[in-house]
């Protein structure tokens, strides 16, 4: 029960981030194949990352090559709906908080799972949660928006931080990973609805003198 909640969630990231990596693409203006190669990069290069660095092989990707299949799908139906993105937005911005709580799970249980403590696990679902839309923002010529004030690379933390601590309560993994993404998805959206950011760093090189 627990893998197949993990796995539908997995399933929805993807697609979610991959709709995203496809919208900052045709911002910029990219054919089809720019499209679905930073649909690809966005969906799956934090996993990618998350997968080296653990040594924990072989990727996801590889292992199951399907995943390939719903990144590009989802890239070129973005392009063919792309005149009712703005009505869709709504239901966008939920996925997308799914996929943010989503991978910063995935991200911590897979570390958990390979014998890994608190930090890893922590640093484990940062980089499945943010990395790919960072190396999306980077290719694209933008400043990546979890360096920004919006609350992304937050809610990663705060998601993981409250599924650790779960897991060593008696509650069954499927009842911790449902208060997990409630509380995710809830601190995504209402950060979005009521535009509750971090304070930024602001230097503009003057001397103070």
């Amino acid at each position: 029960m627990e893998n197949q909640i993990l796995f539908s969630i997995l399933i929805i990231s993807i697609v979610s981030e991959s709709i995203a990596g496809a919208l900052s693409a045709g911002r910029k203006g990219m054919d089809p194949i720019g499209v679905m190669i930073i649909a690809f990069v966005t969906a799956l290069g934090g996993g990618t990352m998350r997968d080296v660095l653990l040594n924990n092989f072989p990727l996801l990707w590889i292992r199951w090559p399907e995943v390939i299949w719903i990144c590009l799908a989802s890239g070129l139906t973005t392009i063919l709906i792309r005149s009712y993105i703005n009505r869709l937005l709504k239901i966008f911005l939920l996925f997308d908080a799914i996929g943010v709580a989503g991978l910063s799970i995935i991200g911590a249980h897979i570390a958990l799972d390979n014998g890994h403590g608190f930090t890893v696990a922590t640093i484990s679902a940062l980089l499945t949660g943010v990395c790919g839309g960072i190396i999306r923002d980077v290719l694209c010529g933008d400043v990546p928006w979890v360096f920004r004030q919006e609350l992304y690379a937050s809610v990663c933390l705060l998601s993981t931080g409250l599924y650790i601590a779960l897991t060593y309560t008696s509650l069954h993994p499927v009842i911790v990973i449902t208060i997990v993404m409630i509380f995710g998805v809830s601190v995504r959206l209402l950060s979005l609805k009521y535009r509750i950011t971090l304070p930024v760093f602001l230097y503009d090189g003057s001397s103070s003198d």
